[in-house]
């Protein structure tokens, strides 16, 4: 089901580019002070505006909060593109990161709870927490080898194609 795969994508980048900030922030004369406040926004990001997601999921549509979950996501993965040595443009595209990731996921169980018979709801929110964990070990996984190939720039290209897929689903259910 493609609103599990839009779950998924989001999870893979949120995954990958966070797994990799305390080692790009460290090359670039970060502290661990630094990373500890520059993930802790972070995942406030991640979890902070729940809440205000779900809320403008019902009053303007899950797929609309969706696409702006999408954009987030979009400006997170250019920020970290270019970030370079900026910590605060690395701390702004996490914050970013997590809003994004946040979006997609609370709008995207209200979907998949919207379009699934009831008697199947409970078997196919597992499959999607499943697909959705295992998607972000992967990425967690590769985003190590990603960064060691090229740098946090590449790890954000490749995140990337995986922000395109995961758009472009998007843009099937819609259809």
């Amino acid at each position: 089901m493609l609103t599990v795969f839009m779950i998924a994508m989001a999870r893979a980048i949120m995954v990958a580019i966070m797994a990799m900030t305390p080692l790009h922030l460290m090359h670039h004369e970060g502290t661990p002070h630094l990373v500890g406040v520059t993930l802790s926004l972070h995942i406030a990001g991640m979890y902070a505006l729940s809440p205000v997601f779900g809320v403008l999921a019902g009053r303007i549509g899950r797929l609309q909060v969706i696409g702006i979950g999408w954009a987030m996501l979009l400006g997170a993965v250019a920020l970290a593109y270019f970030a370079g040595p900026s910590h605060a443009l690395v701390q702004i595209a996490l914050v970013l990161l997590g809003l994004g990731w946040g979006a997609i996921t609370v709008a995207g169980a209200a979907l998949l709870t919207e379009v699934t018979p009831s008697a199947d709801r409970p078997r196919w929110q597992g499959r999607s927490d499943t697909i959705m964990s295992a998607a972000g070990a992967i990425a967690g996984a590769l985003s190590g080898v990603v960064f060691a190939i090229g740098d946090f720039s590449f790890l954000a290209l490749v995140s990337g194609g995986l922000l395109a897929l995961g758009a472009l689903a998007m843009l099937w259910v819609r259809r």
